[in-house]
């Protein structure tokens, strides 16, 4: 239908073509009108809270992330499959992770139907996708991991730069810092494909694994934060709040949940407790920072080469803020090797606002994402969009917008029917109709959206049931004044789990109450458990005052 409307376009102005519009069941950008397939930057960053982000209320400098969400395209109710692998699955298959995961059975990636419809078709980063590399998939380039995460100055031994095992790592973060140096690789395409004189259109699959732990940051951006969240837990998450309402993006009538049982109150830590707490955001919001500045620079070499006005960007997390402790090295700087602190379950809730919980859950906190759009020359919708939608959503979308088509075979496989639908209406200013509704399953964290109303199971426990209209924080849980409703919802996340081959051991509810984060001990669960800073050895980096 697109190539039809170019012809008319051609033929008899655009004046008809404007007439034609209405009557034809299509999405038409001013990109397609013209005859060229935009350029598409998809960035996917790793454990990015809700919250973090300059235009989703932060207190992290991102401003440019922020310009883009100003001149293009904000999702408030954007989710993704709360976990590193599913959602990385489901955002390059157009499939809940069941259908083929982990080994993309049944399943292409966006960079095959891409490269066969013209693309040149690029990734870096984190690849995390079992035993395989980007180079299997459709991807014509790869510099990145091809495990789940890595030291940013070291790297680890699962390094490639395209097919080849890559070494060429640093001693501190002025040789080498990932973030910097896998926007290095994709500025470098962009220039040999300028001086090849290649005009194809590109896809660029751009996973950092910024800000997922081992926390590690460059020097100048962690001195600069290093002091900024000494006022503490509750206080900065009620600030993040603040301006989202002033934003926009809750009534004022919505209530921020109350700090969970198992988290610690600021005003209980000793100052030097209080000091570790700083110093381990400090390191997160640098690595924010540094996603920002990077990305930053790949816009100047696409405004330097004309690309930028046709080029998609789309930007978003993979799932919420990690509450997991895993900060057993945190006497390293932050910028040499093997720094290993990570965010913690408080700043994770901070990260998170205003939802409850974390990655791997089903509650917002878990799945909730920042999802901003930008593209000069085929973005119509400015602003905001509420319409709730899924990572699965991109390859459907993706596929409209570039004229890509769905294989029915790959690799001697016929591929399992995509899961999502098509955004692309709403980028022209439109609206989207959703049949089916969103499923969320991960390890005993379970979930359905449908309409107003989102089903959820988090760690085996029972359902619980949400209006997401009255209630988009998750503050009041409904299931027992709407038995029917939850009795309908969860017959149809049954249906959905077992045509998509869900483990019998991530089925729900299986118990009676959910396991508090925290809430078991030993050895296995560690990662729940506060650290101990030590003893009162004092971070390596000193306040600012100090």
């Amino acid at each position: 239908m697109d190539v039809m409307l170019r012809i008319y376009g051609k033929m008899l102005g655009p004046m008809l073509v404007a007439l034609l519009l209405p009557c034809m069941a299509v999405t038409v950008f001013a990109a397609d009108i013209a005859g060229s397939k935009p350029n598409i930057v998809l960035v996917l960053v790793d454990d990015l809270g809700f919250s973090d982000l300059g235009c989703y209320g932060g207190d992290i400098d991102t401003p440019v992330l922020d310009e883009l969400a100003e001149s293009g395209l904000r999702f408030s109710r954007f989710t993704n499959s709360a976990k590193c692998t599913t959602s990385r699955y489901s955002l390059l298959s157009g499939q809940y992770h069941g259908t083929g995961y982990p080994k993309m059975k049944r399943s292409t990636t966006l960079a095959e139907p891409l490269k066969k419809a013209g693309y040149a078709t690029w990734a870096i980063g984190k690849w995390d996708t079992h035993k395989t590399t980007p180079l299997d998939f459709g991807f014509e380039k790869f510099f990145g991991f091809v495990n789940g995460s890595s030291d940013y100055v070291a790297g680890n031994p699962k390094w490639l730069l395209n097919e080849n095992r890559f070494t060429d790592f640093g001693k501190d973060a002025s040789e080498f810092y990932a973030t910097k140096d896998l926007t290095d690789f994709l500025i470098q395409l962009l220039k040999k494909k300028e001086e090849t004189k290649d005009k194809r259109p590109f896809f660029m699959y751009a996973s950092y694994n910024a800000p997922h732990g081992p926390l590690q940051a460059e020097e100048d951006l962690m001195r600069k934060y290093r002091g900024h969240y000494m006022k503490g837990w509750e206080t900065l998450r009620e600030e993040r709040f603040k301006r989202q309402k002033a934003l926009g993006m809750f009534d004022e009538s919505i209530k921020l949940p109350e700090w969970q049982s198992n988290h610690r109150k600021w005003e209980g830590l000793t100052d030097n407790e209080k000091s570790w707490e700083d110093y381990r955001m400090a390191i997160y919001a640098a690595m924010v920072e540094s996603i920002d500045r990077n990305l930053g620079r790949l816009k100047q070499e696409l405004m330097r080469t004309g690309q930028w006005e046709n080029t998609l960007f789309l930007f978003m997390s993979d799932n919420g803020a990690n509450p997991m402790e895993r900060s057993g090295r945190g006497h390293m700087l932050p910028w040499k090797p093997k720094c290993g602190m990570s965010q913690g379950t408080e700043w994770a809730a901070v990260s998170n606002t205003p939802f409850r919980w974390y990655k791997q859950n089903n509650f917002m906190g878990g799945v909730a994402t920042p999802f901003i759009v930008h593209w000069p020359a085929g973005l119509k919708a400015k602003q905001w969009d509420n319409t709730p939608s899924h990572v699965v959503d991109i390859m459907p979308t993706l596929l409209e917008i570039s004229g890509g088509e769905y294989p029915k075979t790959m690799r001697g496989e016929k591929m399992g029917e995509m899961d999502g639908i098509s955004l692309a209406p709403l980028l022209a200013g439109q609206k989207v109709e959703r049949v089916d509704p969103i499923f969320y399953s991960y390890v005993g964290n379970n979930g359905l959206w449908n309409g107003r109303y989102k089903l959820v199971s988090n760690r085996g426990g029972p359902w619980m049931l949400f209006d997401m209209d009255k209630d988009p924080v998750e503050n009041d849980d409904i299931a027992a004044s709407h038995p029917e409703i939850v009795k309908t919802m969860s017959e149809e996340w049954y249906k959905i789990g077992n045509a998509n081959v869900v483990h019998k051991d991530s089925r729900a509810p299986r118990k009676e109450t959910s396991d508090p984060w925290g809430g078991k001990k030993g050895k296995k669960k560690r990662d729940e458990q506060h650290p101990s800073w030590g003893g009162g050895k004092k971070p390596p980096l000193p306040l600012p005052n100090e």
